[in-house]
């Protein structure tokens, strides 16, 4: 048995969300690194799954009209869909929050801090957000937030957790014990900054007057427990913390990757509170960088004259017009762990043209054809040693390099050291004519130069298995390789395979170039002037008074919200009128969440054909005011005017 270990997570995912960009490259990128530990023989235990608690869940639930477990236990295949749709390694587990033993584990963690007396309770008077479910200070409020019913004022008694306690021990831990905890070094810096700051205690509960949707605290039936506590305890509930062997044999060896948006609960709360309790830290956490488009984060709104300009389609899309190997490549390729990186269609068509196509499918296809002309597709000998000794020495040196830039989270550059291999064969064998040699009659010349780059080729197929699984496969079973699925391994290297006489395969372009001008051409929606004309109509449905009289005004309920696919400012709302249920498409993403808008009543002009607005079938328009970029919703006070009711 092997004696490294890793245990690898991910963040577990907010319920509510849609797996995009953001989602999925944080999880390839845990799959991508489990995968390469398996190949180098570590023992791996990879973690993911999904956030089911707090207001948003409860809201979401009661406006659909089911219970909040009804609505995870729908939402939450979600995500485990998506990531068997990305490849990743099918024996992960995937946790759920709402399960017994996370609860167990939660309650569990409360009570021990409770009993050694590092939680209290106290009375809170101040500002709360709705969206973030999160307690703020006066310099976070924002006039847009409140007027927007998304920051709120609240006077209430709840428990809080004793974070100032420790922080010095925990500054004392970055700076001085453990530099190397959080990485890259400026979001251990980043941490420290906060740890500088004058700090409140946390508040780890929420009353059941004002939100049910939790766990409930162990020492009082009146409060459940706040969304991040809860959350970040599924790193060990899921190995079965307090008293299971899998925490004693995991837990020394964890790997927390995270986006760097989520770094204040990972590398400040998450730490205090293991210390707090005993329990020790986890190996390290990484903080990658965001995608971003035209410099805007890829899940926040972008301008709609850059979404105009540069449309790029939701990460399912990609995967459905690349596939989903060539969208693994790019993303591991393209970002610099800790550093964000920027993105679009053209730059991932440029980077799959590129390294994919001219250089590794390039290879293939010129090994597997030279093969069969000249040596009836079998694997010629190799009867000089020496040949190729350059190609040879690069691939007998690459696993260790590979090996040390995945040690160090330099993914990207292991991808472009294996990429070197590939291009010095691609040279080797432009420079060596094995078919100028054949037609002249040196066949053993010429089979030697197709036996080191067939050679070669299976050493660089191995080392991309972990990026491009399937591809992989299929490039190994053309030469003559075959493996079960996703049983490759480092120890499989070999300089004597594939062994003379072996049988290759010839066949289609593993990787066909992309033209980038077709591609273009699909998803551009519509001409730039009629996309922004049918944005702005969206988004402006204003009515004046003198149109009053002649517009059917009436009371709707917004039943479910979601983004339209391709645009940043539309909503998607299924709505009940009365007994009549309705699609509306609207403007206001911008300003308004679809957690947010969920619920609500709102007033819609129900008179009007229906109309596509970007693809989407409208049955009418709802009403908004705008100054500025500032946007609100027409809505009801009360709530308590029955849907379908007139407006006059």
């Amino acid at each position: 048995m092997a004696e490294n270990r890793i245990y690898i997570t991910t963040p577990i995912y907010y319920v509510n969300d849609a797996p995009h960009i953001g989602h999925s490259y944080s999880t390839i990128l845990a799959d991508v690194l489990a995968r390469y530990h398996r190949l180098f023989g570590d023992q791996v235990r990879f973690q993911t799954g999904a956030d089911e608690h707090g207001q948003k869940v409860q809201q979401s639930a009661a406006a659909r009209g089911v219970t909040p477990q009804q609505h995870c236990d729908e939402y939450s295949p979600r995500f485990q869909e998506m990531w068997e749709k990305l490849g990743i390694s099918p024996d992960h587990l995937f946790i759920r929050t709402t399960s017994d033993s996370h609860k167990q584990a939660v309650q569990a963690l409360l009570q021990k801090l409770h009993d050694q007396g590092d939680i209290y309770k106290d009375s809170y008077t101040g500002w709360y957000s709705v969206s973030d479910e999160m307690f703020i200070t006066d310099t976070e409020v924002t006039e847009e937030g409140k007027e927007a019913g998304r920051i709120i004022e609240v006077s209430e008694e709840n428990y809080f957790f004793r974070v100032n306690k420790y922080k010095d021990w925990l500054i004392d831990y970055l700076e001085n014990q453990n530099p190397g905890f959080i990485l890259p070094q400026t979001r251990r810096n980043e941490v420290l900054g906060m740890l500088r700051q004058p700090l409140s205690d946390l508040c780890i509960s929420r009353p059941k007057s004002r939100l049910e949707w939790g766990i409930e605290l162990p020492f009082d039936s009146d409060y459940v427990t706040y969304v991040w506590f809860d959350a970040l305890v599924n790193y060990i509930s899921g190995l079965g913390w307090p008293d299971s062997e899998d925490f004693q044999i995991w837990w020394p060896h964890s790997l927390h990757l995270i986006g760097k948006d989520i770094l204040k609960p990972h590398g400040f709360f998450w730490p205090i509170m293991l210390h707090a309790a005993g329990i020790p830290l986890p190996k390290q956490i990484l903080a990658h960088g965001w995608w971003t488009r035209g410099g805007h984060k890829e899940s926040k709104t972008v301008t709609s004259e850059l979404a105009a300009q540069a449309p790029v389609r939701h990460i399912s899309e990609l995967v459905e017009e690349y596939g989903v190997d060539p969208i693994r490549y790019f993303l591991i390729k393209e970002m610099t762990l800790g550093q964000d990186s920027d993105y679009s269609e053209e730059l991932i068509v440029h980077r799959l043209n590129g390294d994919l196509a001219n250089d590794l499918g390039n290879l293939v296809s010129r090994v597997t054809k030279l093969v069969k002309q000249y040596f009836d597709s079998k694997v010629p000998p190799l009867t000089d040693a020496n040949a190729g000794a350059e190609v040879r020495k690069c691939a007998e040196e690459l696993p260790a390099k590979v090996r040390g830039l995945i040690a160090e989270f330099r993914p990207n550059q292991a991808m472009e050291t294996i990429l070197e291999l590939v291009r010095r064969t691609n040279g080797y064998v432009a420079e060596c004519e094995p078919w100028a040699k054949a037609k002249s009659g040196d066949l053993t010349s010429a089979g030697d130069c197709l036996a080191v780059s067939t050679r070669a080729l299976r050493y660089t197929a191995i080392l991309l298995h972990p990026v491009l699984p399937r591809k992989v496969e299929e490039v190994l079973e053309r030469i003559g390789c075959p493996i079960e699925k996703d049983t490759v391994s480092a120890g499989d290297l070999d300089w004597n395979l594939p062994a003379a006489g072996t049988q290759l395969h010839e066949g289609k372009p593993i990787f066909p170039r992309l033209d980038w001008d077709a591609i273009a051409k699909k998803i551009e929606a519509s001409p730039q002037d009629q996309a922004s004309a049918e944005e702005a109509g969206a988004e402006t449905n204003l009515v004046t008074f003198d149109d009053f009289s002649k517009l059917d005004l009436r009371i709707a309920e917004v039943l479910e919200a979601e983004k339209v696919l391709k645009t940043d400012k539309l909503l998607r709302l299924q709505i009940r009128v009365g007994e009549e249920n309705r699609q509306i498409v609207a403007g206001v993403a911008e300003n308004y969440s679809p957690e947010e808008i969920v619920g609500k009543q709102i007033v819609i002009v129900a008179n009007l054909q229906p109309a596509k607005i970007r693809g989407v079938e409208s049955q009418g328009m709802l009403l908004a005011a705008r100054e500025g970029k500032s946007l609100r919703l027409i809505t009801v006070d009360g709530g308590n005017i029955p849907s379908g009711a007139s407006v006059s």
